[in-house]
């Protein structure tokens, strides 16, 4: 699941489906990976020409 600060969904229906998916991950004694990234911050503090020489080789 990927969602986004602009989303059409409320931050409440985004906590809730984060917590759906959770209960479920639990139930299933299935692992569950969570990530926060703020793509902002994240981008401003790498090397523009080396990320793009990653990507591009990729």
């Amino acid at each position: 699941m990927s969602v986004t600060i602009n989303n059409e969904r409320s931050c409440i229906d985004q906590i809730a489906t984060l917590r759906i998916i959770l209960e479920q991950s639990l139930d299933r004694n299935s692992p569950l990976f969570v990530n926060f990234t703020e793509y902002e911050n994240a981008f401003l503090s790498i090397d523009r020409k080396h990320f793009l020489r990653l990507v591009m080789k990729g």
